[in-house]
């Protein structure tokens, strides 16, 4: 309301501007409507969105519900809960007294009983890569969210991969909480970013399970377990999973977590394969009986070393899963001399056998060229790379081709000036002005729709993500790369047209730069009052947000149609808008001449084409997935195929993105790029 108030004062003030008496009636018009839009939308009373919970104990039960159906869903996924081990792991800190061994943890029980005896609850869980760290903290978390009542805190995993050391920890995890459950603690959401930061820091609502430590990068662990015990101190519950290695060498800079138990996670054994076997591969199993009995006779094997972590008993079944296949193979010491060689062999193998033209398909599945799809596989994991998290997000999908593309399309904008200026003067600066007018018009429809989402949430910022949202650095850069070079395409054009003889649709050069200008004039009013409408109106009406917006996508590919629609929305907005523009801008130059029929198509092309990539993902994803097809690096139908490794089990759905089952998958799809 306050927002809208101030556009209107705005421009009222405009409307009594006089600026010339010839052009005042027109822009006076033009301003008024455009700054009282806002206020009409915002004091009518359709559409008003639901206030959403605001207490504590709403917020948090609804957080509690999306976070176990979230662990249910990944549990599900992973398919590695099917042999449950009677003895978990063992308590390396603190450790025990004299030479007795160390204690043992019997089962996911016996962790869920030390968690309970703690005072507060502190555990830290290490072991070896593919040792089920991440499946231990997901099943702990479900554990304690099923047996805890409404006032118990909120196991919550989070992955700090990507953590920012230059951001407080906690304000860190409320972004990541945001990025997560945007309905629940999102910008969009009727939570405050205060509310959240009250819950975990005073209240204890909420225990962070932190997961991926030696995925950090190394120069930054010992600084991350700082901030964690700075954070924390020694009195706040919390759960932390790494790699042994990297984090005891980051606890010798900066000090263990205070005042946690540190319990290894055990091998797994062949009564663990033979459970897992007999309870997903019943089939398979007399294929896997010799396997199985020599590994039993020999506790000293390759094999049985090679296959001691629930990772790589999964990727054995899955490789081996087809009646073609012979696991007995692995036995042979020659190929497979060493661990190494075994869990290099699944790990490569795993691609082929998912993708084999044999392999049984489930319902709605398609079939997928096992060669071709290992090299877009490749290609993804390159992706997923340059991301601090290991996600695949196809809004990110162009970042890779910035650089070029941005030189193609310079390169082709010039070219393209000169060419159509060849045929026609006329109809070269009419090109250039609109697509310079849909630039200024979709940068300021951007700045003004984040600007209002911002003020609305009482001055909180959202997460730097996606679409509006992304923050003043990022879209300042983004601003000065397409503006400053279209501007000189404009300028080119006006230059082309005084060469030409002065003359371009019947107007003196100086009136084709008038004419741009005033274009440019209009088109950054529309686009300011403009965003700020679009703010208000989803603001105020909830049903169309929850259709459009991203905060309330379910998982990808439900974000890419909400930003497919949105996409559609606001390309004819933009298509009308600069049309009217234009008519407008013709009107002012006095001249008797009716507007000619190329401008305004130009100006309605742009404006559907060229707005609408300041504002959402959808265009620069397909261009940029069209130029990566048709060079063969991803397929055609792109959603469909991560959908498809997903449910092959290489991939994960991550909230709106996608995740590598494991960063050895990853790896060792592009060796020595990770």
């Amino acid at each position: 309301m306050g927002v809208a108030l101030v556009l209107a004062v705005l421009s009222l003030g405009l409307h009594s501007w006089r600026i010339a008496t010839a052009v005042a009636g027109p822009v006076d018009t033009f301003i008024g409507l455009l700054g009282l839009l806002p206020l009409v939308l915002a004091v009518f009373p359709w559409g008003h969105r639901p206030a959403g919970p605001t207490a504590t104990g709403d917020w948090t039960e609804a957080l509690r519900s999306a976070e176990l159906e979230r662990l249910e869903t990944s549990l599900r996924d992973r398919g590695v809960e099917v042999a449950p081990t009677d003895v978990l792991g063992e308590i390396v800190e603190p450790k025990g007294s004299g030479d007795l061994p160390p204690p043992v943890v019997a089962g996911m029980t016996g962790l869920v009983r030390l968690w309970d005896r703690g005072d507060p609850p502190r555990l830290v869980v290490v072991g070896a890569p593919g040792a089920g760290k991440t499946v231990v903290l997901e099943r702990l978390a479900r554990d304690l969210i099923r047996a805890g009542g409404a006032s118990a805190p909120v196991p919550v995993i989070l992955s700090v991969a990507g953590w920012d050391p230059g951001l407080p920890f906690d304000r860190w995890l409320v972004g990541q909480l945001a990025e997560m459950y945007p309905a629940i603690t999102g910008p969009g959401s009727a939570v405050m970013e205060s509310d959240v930061l009250r819950a975990f820091r005073w209240d204890e609502r909420i225990v962070p399970f932190l997961d991926g430590f030696d995925e950090v990068v190394g120069v930054r662990r010992a600084a991350l377990l700082e901030a964690l015990n700075r954070t924390l101190g020694a009195r706040r519950p919390v759960v932390l999973a790494s790699r042994e290695a990297e984090l005891t060498a980051a606890a010798a800079e900066v000090g263990p977590v205070r005042g946690s138990v540190v319990v290894r996670l055990r091998p797994v054994g062949v009564e663990q394969l033979d459970a897992y076997l007999a309870a997903t591969r019943p089939a398979a199993y007399a294929r896997w009986a010799p396997v199985l009995a020599s590994m039993r006779s020999d506790p000293g094997s390759v094999l049985l070393r090679a296959l001691s972590t629930p990772l790589m008993q999964w990727l054995a079944v899955e490789v081996y899963a087809r009646p073609a296949t012979r696991p007995g193979e692995l036995l042979d010491l020659a190929r497979f001399p060493d661990v190494q060689a075994v869990g290099r062999h699944l790990l490569t193998s795993l691609v082929g056998s998912a993708f084999d033209a044999t392999a049984i398909l489930g319902p709605g599945e398609r079939r997928w060229d096992s060669r071709r799809a290992g090299a877009w596989l490749a290609n993804v994991a390159r992706a997923a790379n340059d991301d601090e998290r290991g996600r695949i997000r196809w809004w990110a999908l162009h970042e890779s081709l910035l650089p070029r593309l941005g030189a193609v399309l310079a390169a082709g904008g010039f070219l393209g000036v000169v060419a159509v200026a060849q045929w026609s003067v006329a109809a070269a600066a009419a090109l250039t002005a609109a697509v310079f007018w849909a630039v200024v018009c979709g940068d300021l429809f951007v700045w003004a729709y984040g600007a209002v989402r911002v003020v609305e949430r009482g001055g909180e910022p959202t997460p730097a993500e996606f679409r509006a949202g992304r923050g003043a650095p990022v879209l300042s850069r983004a601003t000065v790369r397409l503006v400053v070079p279209t501007a000189a395409l404009a300028v080119l054009a006006v230059w082309a047209t005084a060469r030409a003889g002065g003359s371009s649709a019947g107007l003196s050069a100086a009136d084709t730069a008038l004419l741009a200008a005033q274009g440019t004039v209009l088109a950054a009013l529309l686009g300011t009052f403009g965003g700020a409408a679009a703010a208000v109106i989803l603001i105020r009406w909830g049903s169309l947000d929850a259709a459009v917006s991203p905060e309330h996508s379910l998982d990808p590919q439900d974000l890419l149609r909400r930003d497919a629609r949105a996409t559609a929305a606001v390309a004819g907005a933009f298509a009308a808008g600069l049309a009217v523009v234009t008519l407008v801008s013709w009107r002012l130059l006095g001249t008797d001449e009716a507007v000619p029929d190329g401008l305004v198509a130009a100006a309605v092309a742009a404006g559907a084409v060229v707005s609408p990539c300041r504002f959402t993902a959808w265009p620069t994803f397909r261009v940029a997935h069209l130029c990566l097809a048709v060079r063969g690096r991803l397929p055609f139908r792109y959603s469909a195929f991560l959908k498809g490794a997903t449910a092959r089990g290489i991939l994960r759905a991550d909230g709106a993105a996608y995740q590598f089952r494991h960063t050895l998958l990853r790896e060792v799809l592009v060796p020595g790029d990770g």
